[in-house]
């Protein structure tokens, strides 16, 4: 995210605080048939208290458990926004990670983080939900970042999952800079954005080992619209709506985000997906948009045709998104998930 809309999120929240302005979406007031379920609660996950948000119109629809981007970038504040038909097909969970949104603190240890950390976070957050609802299995989601915990989670334990669903798929930072860097440079060219041709050849072709030169390269992906498919102060407006989240929670929403990536930087650019996981047995979807330049559509193809998935496997290709096709293709995205469950739910 780039360095303006860092500074967007917080005046925003920085003015509502002051102001003691609030707003909350009626989102939940619809959730409420004896069938249906809305629950928010802190659970002990990994030794630590971690917030899941549980909601849907008919307990007995499957679950679609969400595992979040960043590391620190929480769906839940916006999820009132894009969730709301899929609460008919599925019970969709949102779980803020370790660290992140509701699930941070004061004096957090950003230290402490790591790959493993989430994986077993997340086992523990399917257990759980298993659990509460009394399924054998659930679908997962996981986006951008949640889809290293998703592949990594999913290859170790198939079985509780009816399928692994990826939306932006983090095949290879080293390479992804790469793909990034070319495809940025080549709209400025078409462009003659001489500015911009100036400042990628003094930022230097990648890969970057610094976290300070990524952060330039995915600000003008952003810029050329291969970024999260909606304005960052769209995106902060939409969470200062959500009926979870109160104004307390945004400063700690905010750190947990500037912080999370940064502190994982030297893990995250080692992954490697072709080195993680080279099979998955349980069926497998690979959703893109054909203008995401944070994870590029031609490495995720590549991923794609490289993964040996016997129980099947699918790749899916957004053509009017970039990294966010829930947002900006929200009826295809809907059909698709449905798809997928009538599919593969049984």
């Amino acid at each position: 995210m780039e360095h303006w809309a860092h500074l967007t999120i917080i005046l925003l929240a920085a003015s509502l605080l002051l102001f003691g302005f609030s707003f909350h979406n009626e989102t939940t007031s619809s959730i409420n048939a004896p069938e249906a379920i809305y629950v928010l609660e802190k659970v002990e996950i990994g030794g630590m208290d971690q917030w899941v948000l549980v909601k849907g119109r008919d307990t007995a629809n499957p679950v679609l458990l969400w595992l979040h981007g960043g590391p620190g970038a929480s769906l839940m504040p916006a999820s009132w926004y894009f969730d709301d038909e899929l609460l008919n097909d599925f019970v969709v969970v949102h779980w803020d990670q370790i660290g992140s949104g509701k699930s941070n603190t004061w004096g957090f240890d950003y230290d402490q983080l790591n790959l493993e950390r989430y994986v077993q976070d997340a086992q523990e957050v399917t257990n759980y939900i298993k659990e509460k609802l009394g399924k054998e299995k659930i679908y997962i989601i996981g986006y951008s970042w949640g889809s290293r915990i998703g592949i990594r989670l999913s290859a170790r334990h198939p079985e509780d999952f009816y399928a692994l669903i990826s939306l932006g798929q983090v095949v290879s930072p080293m390479k992804d800079h790469v793909v990034t860097f070319n495809r940025v440079m080549a709209k400025a060219q078409e462009q003659d954005n001489e500015r911009d041709i100036t400042r990628l050849e003094m930022l230097g072709e990648p890969p970057y080992t610094e976290h300070k030169d990524y952060t330039i390269l995915r600000e003008m992906a952003q810029q050329y619209d291969g970024g999260t498919d909606f304005g960052y102060l769209k995106l902060a407006w939409l969470g200062l709506q959500s009926s979870e989240y109160r104004l307390r929670d945004y400063p700690l929403y905010i750190a947990g985000y500037l912080k999370g990536l940064n502190a994982m930087w030297e893990e995250s650019i080692e992954f490697d997906a072709f080195a993680e996981v080279q099979t998955l047995k349980l069926p497998v979807y690979f959703l893109i948009g054909s203008e995401d330049l944070f994870t590029p559509v031609e490495l995720v193809r590549e991923y794609y045709e490289y993964l040996d998935a016997p129980m099947g496997k699918e790749l899916i290709v957004f053509e009017h998104s970039a990294h966010a096709p829930f947002m900006s293709e929200p009826e295809k995205f809907r059909e698709v998930l449905l798809r997928i469950k009538h599919e593969t739910y049984k």
